[in-house]
Formats: structure tokens, C-alpha cells, sequence
């Protein structure tokens, strides 16, 4: 499978999978994943940042890494159930292999990746999660790639929705702990101070529900990144679109324990496989070259939800 992003990250390309694939993945877990289209490349290892990775991690010689596999084309489960595939997957066993560490990728659901993290059930955390400010009062962010937040509605009969704001009164499907509930929330709060009436938030622990919920008509609109909104208007045969532009384009990041060594071994292994080229090997299988960011960095948010 190859996708092509356009420039403004709204709109792709797509020649394999159908609708199901999006809309009715299973659920589980793995351990190392391949893609459709080969393994990811290899990249060798660091000895100076796999010494950074904390001796718990480095004795154990497995890196665990906790996703929610419902966010094509990021992560989500291959044909078998079983096994998850996707760009961030395959960008975890290439930084896995720069701190010599095997990678076991674990499924579960987003709002449940920062406790998970906290309680040491996964040492990191890759799930197209933004880096915010309120985030990294929790934990430390290593910027992986930039995009934004878009609208999808039904392409026959479907509201305008430009910007937020236009949400109000209508019916809103989001996931679960995203950066989007939290920005339907506060524009709730204005649409209600402008005399408008709120939007009814849908809130959903599976990204492919909100999808069926707008294809069912219990929601008018979904508000998500506007890389898997792209990516669900192409495997939907016509019957979903972008509306509107994208909004709030922020770094999106790999979640680490805050305060431990992690967050800087894994903002090398990244800052190594731009270096050598891995990383923009991955990001262009999956077409997302568009996404590309030059230099990783830790705790850069700019917004505050």
C-alpha cells in the first residue's frame, strides 16, 4: 500500500485497502510489525544512545510501545488482527533497532496510553498524540512529525464546517481523550455564551466508531487529525469529505515517563534516522513525506489542550 499526502496534509491517495479495513479493524496485540509493502529498514545500532535508555529497559531488551491500532494509515491491525502495522510502527522497530532493543507493540485504547505509561505498563508511547502543554505537565514529548486537526462530514447532504465555531448544534464525533475532544469542549462553551447551542459531543474510545457514527447519521461531523480523517474520506468511496481547511497544525510526538533518560535516547534514535535517511524511507512508503520534520526535539508545545 502507498498513500500520497497532498501539501496541505487534507487530502491522499490510495490504491489497496477497502472500507472495512478503516472501519472494522479488530483489536489486539503484537510484537514487531510489517507493512503490506516489506519490513521496516533497518538501522543499526548507537552504543552512545542505546546507553541511554534506562537500565530496567536495557536489561530487559524489549522496548514496549503502547498505541491504539484504529488510526490507519499510522497504526492499525494488518488483515490477520493480530499484527499492527502502520507508519508509527514501523518507525518504532527502526528506533528500537538504534537503542538495540528489540520492539513489542501493545493495543489498547488512546485515553488509556498516558495512564499506561505512568503505571509502567509501556515504556513510550506512539499514537499520533500531540505534544501540548497540559500533556507534558504528565510526561515528556519527543516530536516525531507535524500536521493538524481537520473536519469530515458526509459528502451528500453533509453541514459546512470551516471552523470550529461552526460546530454549534450540530452532532460531533471524537475520540476519546484526543486534542480534539478537548477543543470541541471549549467550543461548546462558546458556542453557548454566543447564544448558539452546543455541539452534542459524541465521545468514542475507538477512532473507527466515529466513522461509523457519521456513516450511520448519529453524527453530522468528525473532528480528528487530519491525517487519518484524509485517509478515512479515501477508503469511504465517495461518501465522506473534508470540510473546511485544517487547523492548529502541532507537532505530534512519541510520549515517554517524564524526568527519566528515555525522553533523550529516543529524540536521538529519531535525530539518527533522519540523519541516515531511514526516517524519511518510512515516512515516504507510506506517503507521508509531507509530514517530515527536520530536527526532533522534547517539549516544544505551542498550544495549551
Amino acid at each position: 500500500m502507498r498513500l500520497a499526502f497532498s501539501s496541505s496534509r487534507t487530502t491522499m491517495s490510495l490504491g489497496v485497502l477497502g472500507v472495512t479495513t478503516l472501519l472494522l479493524s479488530g483489536c489486539g496485540g503484537s510484537t514487531t510489525s510489517a507493512s503490506p509493502t516489506g519490513p521496516a529498514p533497518a538501522a543499526k545500532s548507537v552504543a552512545s544512545l542505546a546507553a541511554l535508555v534506562p537500565a530496567e529497559v536495557r536489561a530487559r531488551g524489549t522496548l514496549t510501545v503502547g498505541t491504539d491500532a484504529t488510526y490507519a494509515p499510522m497504526e492499525y491491525m494488518d488483515k490477520d488482527g493480530k499484527t499492527i502495522i502502520g507508519m508509527e510502527p514501523d518507525l518504532g522497530v527502526a528506533i528500537g533497532n538504534v537503542l538495540g532493543l528489540k520492539v513489542q507493540q501493545v493495543n489498547g485504547t488512546f485515553d488509556t496510553l498516558i495512564p499506561g505509561l505512568s503505571s509502567g505498563k509501556y515504556d513510550i508511547a506512539m499514537s499520533s498524540m500531540n505534544d501540548t502543554k497540559a500533556r507534558e505537565e504528565k510526561l515528556d514529548f519527543v516530536t516525531l512529525w507535524q500536521a493538524g486537526s481537520s473536519f469530515v462530514t458526509k459528502s451528500a447532504q453533509g453541514p459546512s464546517v470551516k471552523s470550529l465555531t461552526d460546530l454549534c448544534g450540530l452532532k460531533v464525533a471524537v475520540l476519546s481523550g484526543s486534542v480534539q475532544q478537548g477543543d470541541v469542549a471549549k467550543q461548546s462553551t462558546a458556542c453557548v455564551a454566543a447564544g448558539g447551542a452546543k455541539p452534542v459531543t459524541l465521545v468514542f474510545s475507538d477512532q473507527n466508531k466515529t466513522f461509523l457514527a457519521l456513516s450511520s447519521g448519529r453524527a453530522e461531523v468528525v473532528v480528528a487529525g487530519g491525517v487519518g480523517n484524509a485517509y478515512a474520506v479515501t477508503q469511504s468511496e465517495g461518501k465522506f469529505i473534508i470540510s473546511g481547511p485544517s487547523y492548529d497544525e502541532v507537532k505530534t510526538g512519541i510520549a515517554v515517563p517524564k524526568g527519566t533518560s528515555m525522553a533523550k535516547a529516543v529524540q536521538g534514535a529519531v535525530n539518527e534516522l533522519i540523519a541516515n535517511g531511514e526516517y524519511a524511507k518510512i515516512l515516504a512508503k507510506w506517503g507521508g513525506s509531507g509530514l517530515k520534520i527536520t530536527t526532533s526535539e522534547i517539549n516544544v508545545a505551542s498550544q495549551g489542550s
